[in-house]
């Protein structure tokens, strides 16, 4: 059968076997050949081995997407006491960041440093890897398999933040019962997320004021912020559902409250993380 491309252009694929045949192995030409694989519903193609990601700084496992590629699937060991990154390359040269789904419900990530499975999408890409970017003090592991099906990151779960399906849920819980002053309200976020808040319930008593806002306590920035007269021995509840989520302004920034004179406050948000694109 004739080759798809050119065999003298970098990733051709030369058909060694039939690929209407599943099980076939089709051999690539030209410079960096692997071995690429007809399965059942397409074509595939395995990689990686047990201790082939190092433990230095930088170190790295290579993907060359020369059989064009959509789909990737796979585990993680990470290098011990180390970090890594995800990144992919579309001209061979630059590699940009690159947004990976973990199998065990943490939500899209783009960096991690505790072992894990991960599926995504290569479409286009030229190039994928796996870098250590805080070192380690033994090597990880990086094994997978490409496929040219297409992943569902590609379609839905692509729609802009902070409408898109498959985000990290947050459903975090607070009580205070003194006055507190720029409090982060959950988890500190690093600069590669953003919060996006769809509901808050709160319970309060005392007598002050409440104002949940992010990162920089102004009027441009609050999320709910009210007075308060509630006798001691009875409470107030309020639920406020945004009509649009919450968003933060910036990756990094801070969900957080301030509360003044006897304010007593318990509650909930609901929302999600993603990455701050």
């Amino acid at each position: 059968m004739p080759d798809i491309h050119s065999p003298n252009v970098i990733g051709a694929i030369s058909l060694a076997g039939d690929p209407g045949v599943a099980g076939q192995l089709l051999t690539s030409a030209g410079p960096g050949a692997q071995a690429i694989w007809v399965g059942t519903v397409g074509l595939y193609q395995d990689f990686g081995a047990v201790g082939n990601l190092g433990e230095n700084l930088n170190d790295e496992v290579l993907f060359t997407n020369t059989g064009g590629f959509h789909s990737i699937g796979f585990s993680l060991v990470v290098p011990t006491g180390g970090r890594v990154a995800f990144e992919g390359s579309y001209d061979g040269t630059n590699f940009v960041p690159v947004t990976v789904l973990a199998t065990d419900g943490t939500g899209y990530v783009r960096g991690i440093d505790y072992d894990d499975t991960f599926i995504g999408s290569i479409a286009t890409m030229r190039l994928f890897r796996v870098i250590t970017v805080v070192a380690g003090s033994a090597p990880g592991t990086v094994i997978g398999r490409v496929s040219d099906a297409q992943n569902v990151i590609e379609g839905l779960d692509q729609t802009a933040a902070p409408h898109n399906i498959g985000m990290s849920p947050q459903h975090l819980g607070f009580e205070f019962t003194t006055p507190q002053t720029d409090v982060v309200v959950g988890v500190v976020l690093t600069a590669d997320y953003k919060y996006a808040f769809t509901e808050i319930y709160i319970s309060v008593t005392g007598t002050g004021n409440v104002t949940f806002f992010d990162e920089t306590n102004n009027q441009f920035t609050w999320a709910f912020t009210s007075d308060f007269a509630v006798p001691l021995d009875q409470r107030e509840n309020i639920s406020r559902t945004f009509a649009l989520p919450f968003v933060a302004s910036a990756g990094g920034n801070s969900f957080k409250v301030t509360t003044t004179g006897t304010i007593q406050i318990i509650g909930t948000v609901h929302g999600y993380i993603f990455p701050a694109v």
